[in-house]
């Protein structure tokens, strides 16, 4: 997921306080030559808990 620039550490931190795990991109990669993006949630959640993750996902970034 992109964000502006400028926001990648606000959207992680407000991320890490609704407990969805998510990273920088650049910690996956050997470039700088990206936009500033997000990995968010790696794997898929249980289908029990998917709604509740998009839910927190959603509020974390609102």
């Amino acid at each position: 997921m992109t964000v502006p620039l400028g926001q990648r550490s606000a959207a992680l931190e407000a991320l890490r306080a609704a407990s969805v795990d998510a990273h920088s991109l650049g910690r996956y990669l050997r470039s700088d030559r990206h936009p500033p993006s997000l990995v968010v949630g790696y794997a898929t959640p249980p289908a029990r808990a998917y709604q509740a993750a998009i839910d927190a996902l959603i509020r974390a970034l609102a």
